[in-house]
């Protein structure tokens, strides 16, 4: 059964063919979902052929019982942030919300909630057919957003669509990178221009042709963003099939990346000024990454029995020095870490999703927590508990860390796409039609 649950897996998470016509950032969300969909049906399908027995099992893996605890939670303030177009990725950091809407970085000042920039990466101007002014703006993707060493990090395609509209740009130098395993670089330098609009007005611009298809191997970029100036400091691009995560901490940037032609994945290390130092080879592709207590850890996702599993890094040595299986997971999905605990999510055996938690100090796996809902399918951590968002659900849990219970839900409006927590905030984009409407996604923020 076992053997038979993962090949169908390995079929349907391939079998995506969604209509060109569809913006990206849609075909990424319903991607996502209808992946974890075929997940969490095939595994329902396991726990039914299984029963009784898979139950005992787990108690034996010293997965905990986690009471549940429907009790709404009334946020003191709610604030929808008028971004426009498509957000997709939001990070919190310098003072600042920082959201990720495919042609641009759009900042938010946290003390008043008012759009303070937008930043893009474009050509220069050119004339069009028609006499007026086109530009090419570079195209971020969603496969990374972080806040840390300095500045704003984000991945994009390294593609390039046209626009129609004017600009004024800022020519920036950037080099193309590829990064062998064991560190060391070869170079090609290259010119891009970036512009920054300092003006939450700015007009919106039409694309005339599609980006870059994300879903298939190509170069992808990595962007630095001067928090200062607004302006796009430096770029790199990534020898990956698909960049999946990116964190910050111990003067680095750290990039997960996953699915090469051997279903292998590779951590990137980047220096604070944006240069590539190491690629740090992994077993399977890289889900999730984070660091604390002078570490690197990151989810992964081994297609064998026993292979989900969280690895910790040495920035020290630049290798994976252990290993923290998962027991009974057949799918890794995200990984936050704060306060000395690793918090990583997995799809059990059984049909259920479970959040682990490991310590930080120890590399030990403390338990298990297992959750009714669906999949849970992202995780923060801040100073009002752990958050997390499960498939197609309108809502985020509250986990209390010390009592490993939930101890409050938080209605959103819509489906979450993602979600940053700081303090007592907690940043979310929520999709009020789950990604199958014409209503785009909403940049909302609560404080609890």
């Amino acid at each position: 059964m076992e053997s038979e649950i993962r090949e169908l897996l390995r079929d349907r998470a391939a079998d995506v063919d969604l209509q060109p016509a569809i913006p990206p950032a849609t075909v990424r969300r319903a991607q996502r979902r209808r992946v974890m969909n075929s997940v969490v049906a095939l595994a329902t399908t396991a726990a039914l052929v299984v029963g009784a027995v898979v139950g005992v099992n787990a108690l034996r893996r010293g997965v905990d019982e986690i009471p549940y605890v429907d009790q709404q939670i009334k946020p003191r303030q709610r604030v929808v942030i008028p971004v426009g177009g498509v957000p997709a990725e939001v990070t919190l950091g310098f003072g600042s919300a920082w959201v990720e809407r495919q042609d641009e970085i759009v900042r938010v000042d946290t003390r008043t909630n008012t759009i303070t920039a937008r930043i893009v990466a474009t050509s220069a101007p050119r004339s069009s057919q028609g006499g007026g002014t086109e530009v090419d703006h570079f195209y971020f993707g969603t496969y990374g957003l972080a806040a840390g060493e300095g500045a704003v990090w984000v991945t994009g395609t390294g593609g390039f669509t046209t626009f129609s509209g004017s600009a004024s740009p800022i020519s920036v130098p950037g080099s193309i990178t590829q990064v062998p395993a064991g560190g060391g670089r070869t170079e090609a330098t290259f010119s891009m221009t970036a512009q920054s609009i300092n003006s939450p007005s700015s007009p919106e611009t039409t694309p005339t042709t599609r980006p870059p298809d994300p879903n298939g191997p190509q170069n992808w970029s990595l962007l630095r963003i001067d928090p200062r100036t607004n302006k796009i400091a430096e770029a790199a691009s990534l020898s990956a099939f698909l960049p999946t995560a990116i964190a910050t901490g111990e003067k680095s940037v750290w990039v997960g990346a996953g699915n090469d032609f051997n279903g292998r994945g590779t951590v990137y290390r980047f220096d604070a000024a944006g240069h590539p130092t190491r690629s740090i080879p992994t077993d399977g592709p890289i889900t999730g990454i984070a660091v604390q207590n002078h570490y690197v850890w990151a989810s992964m996702d081994v297609n064998r029995a026993g292979g989900r599993s969280v690895i910790k890094i040495d920035p020290r040595t630049n290798k994976v020095v252990k290993t923290i299986p998962l027991p009974g997971a057949i799918a890794t999905q995200d990984l936050a870490a704060a306060d000395g605990r690793i918090w990583a999510t997995a799809v059990l055996e059984e049909g259920q999703s479970a959040v682990a938690q490991i310590d930080a100090a120890t590399g030990t796996l403390l338990r298990l927590i297992p959750f009714e809902r669906p999949v849970v399918r992202l995780v923060s951590v801040g100073s009002n508990g752990v958050w997390l968002s499960t498939q197609d659900d309108p809502r985020l849990y509250r986990l209390d860390p010390v009592l490993n219970e939930i101890s409050g839900v938080l209605p959103l409006g819509g489906i979450p796409d993602d979600l940053a927590s700081s303090g007592n905030s907690v940043w979310v984009i929520a999709d009020p039609d789950g990604g199958g409407g014409p209503r785009s996604p909403a940049v909302i923020r609560f404080d609890i």
